[in-house]
């Protein structure tokens, strides 16, 4: 899980121990609205926007696999180089788009 993470843990915590004065309804309510702005700032900087870096690497790795397929030998080299380092970078954000609808049914 995402929030497994140290720094989110922490987040957290610091967020639900301000203090809030009112009833309990009201505390509740302040410290939720808090954390959630909190919550939502870590998410983009953490991960951004997955959807739209899942593409991104899509659409690279088809212009080097079609580089591949037309270049000389001399850039061939360069280009398994970018194509390794671009499918690993996709296998990421795959793997974090996974986490993130994982997490989404967990909520559910």
């Amino acid at each position: 899980m995402w929030l497994q993470d140290k720094s989110s843990m922490e987040l957290i915590h610091d967020s639900w121990n301000n203090i809030v004065v009112g009833c309990f309804v009201y505390i509740l309510q302040h410290k939720l609205k808090r954390l959630k702005i909190k919550l939502r700032s870590w998410n983009k900087n953490s991960f951004g926007n997955v959807q739209n870096e899942v593409i991104l690497k899509q659409t690279f790795l088809l212009a080097i696999q079609q580089s591949l397929e037309t270049t000389s030998l001399l850039i061939l080299k360069t280009l398994i180089c970018q194509k390794k380092t671009t499918t690993e970078e996709l296998d990421h954000a795959l793997h974090c788009r996974y986490l993130f609808w994982n997490e989404k049914t967990e909520m559910l």
